[in-house]
């Protein structure tokens, strides 16, 4: 159960997550033990002590966790009223989003309520916490690792200094963060739709990490966001033939733009603004384009007898929604990818 968007068109402001069934085949534990459930807890994110408040008998701890590598996904409730007193670790940054109730934080002796209308808590490496959740309070965590994210960040300014990782706010509101809820979110849907995270494709599972570690550097401040601007100038054409040699140059859809960036020796941003200077368009549109026309490709040359699918083919070429993918595919192509795999092949509508 976690959360989805609801857009009020009565009241101006920011998307508020509510209620929803995401992760419900990644249940790690349900315990009403508070002892079982800070051991089963801290497998996945950090020893901690927990209390429980008022109204003990509602206690019922839940625990739902993905993990995607560099970033993991989970949902987490107690049922009653709990407190949780973190020590500072160096591993990861752990990001809270309530979608029911609100968090009590106190961090660095100042007191601040989360709640699900319109903020989250972030608690960088190193960081101590103490908070209290309200009574029912259900909580989207993700989690970030602290290594990926550093080496995201030689990717969007590959000039950044050595110094660690420090954000400046331990409470977000929900408009400044609502593209990491957003990815939060993807990382999410992506799993739900598997039985397990090992049957996630590798290819998607990379792609999703990437995205999430470098929507939290873009999204958050921290001691190096003047270092990230600083260092996104456009890359010249050579940087721009390299990533689309590579590109152009794939059998499954592998790279990522934070790989293209890296080949290229150039910044996440210094490669976009060198994509739309010398092609107009940004380098995800043109690995959509370029990924889109392969599946075309691969549909057309298939033969439907031997098992081939629309499904696989999309999953190939990192089109995770297939309902997406075939309805764009028909947009470009004027015909339905399955009518390519029984050997239609439309031309392209100009």
């Amino acid at each position: 159960m976690l959360a989805g968007i609801v857009l009020s068109h009565e009241a101006e402001g920011p998307p508020t997550p509510v209620h929803s069934d995401f992760l419900q085949a990644y249940e790690r534990y349900r315990t009403r033990s508070p002892e079982a459930a800070e051991v089963a807890s801290a497998a996945f994110l950090s020893p901690h002590r927990l209390s429980v408040g008022r109204d003990r008998d509602d206690f019922q701890a839940m625990g739902r966790f993905a993990d995607a590598g560099g970033a993991a996904v989970g949902h987490m409730s107690y049922g009653s009223e709990v407190v949780i007193d973190r020590a500072g670790q160096d591993r990861y940054l752990a990001i809270g989003i309530p979608v029911i109730g609100h968090i009590e934080a106190t961090h660095r002796g100042q007191q601040h309520v989360v709640s699900a209308d319109g903020s989250m808590v972030l608690v960088g490496p190193g960081e101590r916490l103490h908070m209290t959740w309200s009574p029912g309070c259900e909580v989207l965590t993700l989690r970030v690792d602290t290594e990926a994210l550093k080496s995201a960040l030689r990717t969007l300014a590959p000039h950044a200094d050595d110094r660690s990782l420090r954000f400046t706010t331990p409470v977000i509101p929900f408009g400044v963060g609502i593209a990491v809820y957003g990815a939060a979110r993807l990382l999410a849907g992506v799993f739900k739709r598997y039985r397990s995270s090992e049957e996630v494709p590798r290819r998607i599972i990379r792609q999703l990490a990437d995205h999430t570690l470098i929507t939290v550097l873009l999204s958050f401040e921290h001691n190096h966001s003047d270092e990230i601007m600083r260092y996104a100038k456009p890359s010249g054409p050579a940087s721009v033939t390299a990533a689309v040699d590579l590109v152009t140059a794939e059998t499954s859809a592998i790279h990522s733009v934070a790989d293209l960036a890296r080949h290229a020796g150039v910044s996440v941003r210094g490669l976009e603004l060198g994509f739309r200077k010398a092609l107009n368009v940004t380098p995800q549109a043109f690995l959509h384009q370029t990924r889109m026309a392969k599946a075309r490709r691969d549909l057309v040359a298939a033969d439907p007898g031997d098992g081939t699918t629309v499904t696989e083919v999309a999953l190939r070429w990192g089109f995770g929604h297939t309902g997406r993918f075939a309805a764009r595919y028909r947009e470009i192509y004027g015909e339905m990818p399955s009518a390519t795999l029984r050997g239609g092949g439309a031309p392209a509508r100009a």
